[in-house]
């Protein structure tokens, strides 16, 4: 499936396209391993809070506290994998280090302790996603737009863990979830070693395209993203407990993730023809605008089937602003800066972003309510959207 998509001529230090295949299957399996264990968190680690005392507003700030590395380290791990070989070997490190930092939580802790381990593990995951997307990006050359053909992969990854853990949390409780977070990011700190030497580094980088964007573009463009992942805070907090307090069962929650994750997965399956359809620009706006009208539909309280529904929305909100912002942030920056233009998306969107729409949901939940929340959110998602609108016509020609 993969090796159809890939350019023998991506990366002029891999020998030869049998060496870029498996490198490509290789990040498959980060990306799958990378994204089980998100399955694992995003659902699941608020309630083992909760169930260890947590209030909403400490679940917020926990949250916030794991993406709080993402702001300011990113950029600084994109400069050393800008200069220095090795990025295989980062990521490993690095796995392995969130892993531990992970498994530290199986015992209880108090509220304090709970919260320096949760912010270790932050700050060894930091470099994970922005290196595996840098090293995709160098891998695939020319062919960016399979990018998604990979990427899927963890999406798959999600959509596993997530399900099968909502059926083990029926029989074991919520005191598995640190394990189960912990142990796909030590199988990923083994697997990216297998990585041929050269995929990925910066010697295999082919040129750019031709032309350069200005970094007032490469801003906008990282804020605009910030915008549309802040609008999912309220979702990540606290979307597995507002479906516990309705009587929702967890194997019923952990399906609902995982159908949300299933769309995204098609989308990023469709993701080549759909991009050089619609345009990299379009795409991002098309996205932006599904977002917030995902989340109005939250707002209005809905039933579980119109839930589920809006799920499907999954596929824009996250799956296609992932896409359409990496490729842009990937054609924006120039040679030798593409790892740092990696980790300032990182920074600024997942890290600021996903990380004060966190702290936001914590900290506002017990006056505006569910309902008030998911408004804020879609008026962040529309913000995005009008935002886009300064980015320049040129950028969807790169």
């Amino acid at each position: 499936m993969l090796r159809s998509h890939i350019d023998p001529t991506a990366a002029n230090t891999i020998h030869d396209e049998r060496e870029l295949a498996r490198a490509s299957w290789v990040l498959a399996a980060v990306y799958l391993l990378l994204f089980a264990y998100v399955g694992v968190f995003l659902p699941w680690f608020p309630p083992l809070l909760e169930e260890r005392g947590f209030s909403p507003r400490l679940i917020g700030i926990a949250l916030a506290l794991a993406s709080a590395s993402r702001i300011l380290l990113p950029p600084l791990w994109g400069v050393l994998a800008d200069r220095v070989e090795g990025r295989r070997h980062i990521l490993a490190l690095a796995s392995l280090l969130a892993s531990g930092a992970m498994l530290a939580l199986v015992p209880r802790w108090a509220v304090s302790v709970t919260l320096v381990w949760v912010f270790a593990h932050g700050f060894f995951l930091v470099p994970l996603f922005p290196l595996a997307e840098t090293v995709t990006m160098n891998v695939l050359g020319r062919r960016r737009q399979a990018y998604g053909r990979i990427r899927l992969w963890g999406s798959v990854g999600f959509i596993v863990s997530s399900l099968g853990l909502g059926a083990l949390i029926r029989r074991l409780g919520v005191e598995i979830v640190p394990i189960a977070a912990g142990a796909p990011l030590l199988l990923a700190g083994f697997v990216v070693l297998m990585l041929p030497g050269s995929a990925g580094e910066r010697r295999g980088r082919i040129s750019r395209p031709e032309g350069s964007m200005p970094w007032r573009t490469l801003g906008l463009l990282v804020l605009t993203a910030a915008l549309g992942q802040a609008s999912h805070g309220p979702y990540y907090a606290f979307f597995t407990l507002q479906m516990k307090a309705r009587g929702v069962g967890p194997a019923v929650i952990g399906s609902l993730w995982a159908l949300a994750v299933a769309c995204e997965v098609v989308l990023m399956a469709c993701s080549p023809r759909l991009l050089a359809r619609v345009g990299l620009l379009a795409s991002l706006r098309w996205a932006l605008l599904l977002s917030a009208v995902r989340w109005l539909v939250y707002a209005s309280e809905p039933t579980l089937f119109f839930i589920a529904m809006a799920q499907l929305l999954h596929a824009a909100s996250f799956g296609l602003l992932h896409i359409a912002s990496v490729q842009l942030v990937d054609h924006t920056t120039p040679d030798g800066a593409k790892a740092l233009g990696q980790s300032l998306l990182s920074s600024v969107a997942y890290g600021g972003g996903i990380g004060i729409g966190l702290f936001a949901a914590g900290m506002f939940i017990d006056r505006w309510g569910d309902a008030g929340l998911y408004l804020a959110a879609s008026t962040l998602a529309a913000a995005g959207l009008l935002l886009s609108v300064s980015l320049p016509r040129t950028i969807t020609s790169r």
